[in-house]
């Protein structure tokens, strides 16, 4: 039997929430919350941004800590959450502080 990935209703945040608000942080935080003089600058900008969103920024979600927490937390015996959808940088640091 072949399976097909779930897909929610095109901009419509009530199907797709995650996402949505991710997309609507990063907008407002790397995209729109600086000033830059160019794409490329803006561009050059990302990696440091989702650094900071994955390894400092404090999620209400996630009793006020970073993302970064539950790969190194006792909460993660079961391996759910992968190194997969972290850059380079992050899964460096991640393994530093086990």
């Amino acid at each position: 039997m072949k399976q097909q990935p779930l897909q929610g209703v095109p901009c419509r945040p009530q199907t797709n929430g995650k996402a949505e608000r991710f997309i609507r942080t990063l907008l407002g935080g790397w995209a729109y919350g600086a000033i830059y003089r160019s794409s490329t600058e803006r561009t050059a900008a990302l990696d440091g941004w989702l650094w900071h969103y994955n390894r400092h920024r404090k999620h209400s979600a996630l009793g006020h800590q970073p993302p970064i927490a539950r790969l190194t937390s006792g909460t993660n015996l079961d391996g759910t959450y992968t190194y997969a959808g972290l850059g380079f940088r992050e899964r460096r640091d991640a393994s530093r502080s086990r």
